[in-house]
């Protein structure tokens, strides 16, 4: 019996240190599984920075294609077939001249450009001889050109209309005529109408580019605005255009080109 009670006490011991045993192995196991999923959320994120990084470089490299490879809006050749001509012209002909970029090209190219005079007078403290103590008379002009750009600029009209009546039966009164809105109702000019859309339909700039170069000039003209301008202008001109198409349609031969251009895809988000 005694044996018995020995043996259970011994088992029991073994057991109490083999559970000890198992104890520490699992907490042992615990940590490297805690270490382990720390590591696997370490690894997602930079991952996750990486996947992001990579977006970017996609996305860059995609608009850098876009831009040197892709359609070009707002770009196109006028007068495709004149420019054809010349290339073949030039081609048969052998290398052009290069042609001279002087002064004198230059004026010679602008000759019809309007002149400004600008005087400069010589300073009072030298219009007196040093050696005759005698003062000098106007000899001549040392005449130089210079080309200058004038930027386009935005004023306002104030339009004043005469009102005359008569002092005597003081019943008639006359009022002095000024020109037709090109808009009844709107502040926009002819000249101004028609920078917008010669700027939109010839030189290539739509109406959010415009409302910025207005914006410089410190005025604010929506391009909504622009484009209902340019709206109502139209149907204005649509007389004349009825016109030119009922001479056109009067030739005897017609010849036109009837390709369409692409200005502006709506179906982007930037445009």
């Amino acid at each position: 019996m005694n044996k018995d009670f020995a043996q259970l006490q011994k088992d029991y011991a073994e057991a109490q240190s083999e559970i000890k045993r198992l104890t520490k192995l699992i907490e042992n196991l615990q940590r490297q599984l805690q270490q382990a999923l720390d590591g696997n959320e370490e690894m997602r994120q930079l991952l996750k920075d990486l996947q992001a990084k990579i977006d970017v470089l996609i996305a860059q490299s995609k608009k850098r294609n876009k831009r040197d490879y892709g359609n070009k809006t707002e770009k196109h050749n006028p007068r495709p077939a004149l420019l054809q001509s010349k290339l073949k012209t030039s081609i048969a002909d052998g290398p052009e001249k290069k042609s001279s970029i002087g002064i004198k090209h230059i004026l010679e190219n602008a000759k019809n450009l309007p002149h400004e005079p600008v005087e400069h007078f010589v300073r009072a403290d030298a219009t007196v001889c040093p050696e005759c103590s005698v003062e000098t008379v106007f000899v001549s002009n040392l005449f130089t050109h210079q080309l200058e750009m004038v930027s386009a600029s935005l004023k306002v009209l104030d339009h004043l209309q005469e009102t005359r009546a008569c002092p005597r039966c003081k019943q008639y009164i006359t009022t002095a005529e000024k020109p037709c809105a090109p808009i009844p109702g709107s502040y926009a000019g002819p000249r101004l109408l028609g920078e917008i859309i010669v700027g939109k339909l010839d030189d290539g700039l739509p109406n959010n580019r415009q409302e910025k170069i207005f914006a410089r000039h410190n005025v604010d003209i929506p391009r909504s605005t622009q484009s209902d301008w340019m709206q109502v202008t139209a149907d204005t001109l649509s007389l004349l255009y009825d016109l030119m198409k009922q001479d056109l349609l009067s030739s005897a031969i017609i010849k036109t080109d009837d390709s369409s251009i692409k200005i502006q895809d709506r179906s982007h988000k930037n445009n």
